[in-house]
């Protein structure tokens, strides 16, 4: 049965190859996510801030200075990539033109940091949107991220941990202070996440408001350790 399966997705992946999720070229490596040429425009993250994802210089992680002054509700937080490049080229498109598909092409270029990241937790869960939102978009780009890399990594989903109970303006436009206002009471927690580890993920921190009103419910639920997981970092300019 493992045999026909195998078979079967080689010869998928034959008829229909993977493409690029940023440019759609034909990937002949099944496992690049995205080609040579558009991850090449895409910066690492190697060094950061274990608090709040921050890059740092140096081989040695250490906390920033802003997360010293003000601890974060989060356990860890870890990213894979600025933003920025042709990897913000294929979020774009999968948040703005109904890409479901590059959510599964980027798990091979997440999942070691998704790993790493996820090992002493219990299950996982993805920001969740609003369901005037949901409505709107038809799907949360955050859970389809996050649904592949679980699913390789035989880590269990628990959508039902975490809901977000009031629509909220968009973020984008908003200061650090503003954008913490925006979201106080945003979401609430069940008390199924009592005592559990939780990897949390978003595809883009730029502040860390929303992650950290949502692990802020989470916390007043009782769950033991939240771990944020975020596809880029970047910082709000304004």
């Amino acid at each position: 049965m493992i045999a026909t399966a195998s078979l079967r997705t080689a010869f998928l992946r034959t008829l229909y190859p993977p493409r690029c999720a940023a440019c759609d070229t034909k990937l002949h490596n099944g496992l690049a996510g995205l080609c040579a040429g558009c991850l090449e425009t895409c910066e690492r993250i190697d060094t950061a801030c274990p608090s709040c994802a921050r890059p740092m210089p140096g081989n040695t992680a250490s906390v920033c200075i802003p997360c010293t002054t003000s601890p974060s509700p989060l356990t860890s937080c870890a990213a894979c990539f600025e933003f920025g490049g042709q990897l913000a080229v294929a979020l774009r498109r999968l948040k703005f033109s109904g890409r479901n598909d590059i959510a599964k092409t980027l798990r091979s270029v997440l999942q070691e940091r998704f790993q790493q990241a996820s090992k002493t937790c219990d299950v996982a869960l993805a920001i969740p949107l609003h369901r005037s939102r949901l409505r709107q978009r038809g799907f949360n780009q955050a859970q389809r991220l996050l649904a592949p890399l679980a699913a390789h990594q035989g880590l269990p989903e628990a959508r039902s941990l975490l809901r977000r109970t009031r629509a909220t303006p968009a973020q984008s436009r908003l200061s650090r202070p503003r954008r913490i206002a925006n979201l106080r009471d945003a979401f609430d927690a069940g008390t199924s996440a009592k005592g559990k580890r939780i990897l949390l993920l978003d595809d883009i921190r730029t502040t860390g408001a929303t992650l950290e009103a949502a692990a802020e419910a989470l916390r007043r639920a009782g769950a033991r350790e939240i771990h944020g997981f975020v596809v880029a970092r970047t910082e709000w300019e304004g």
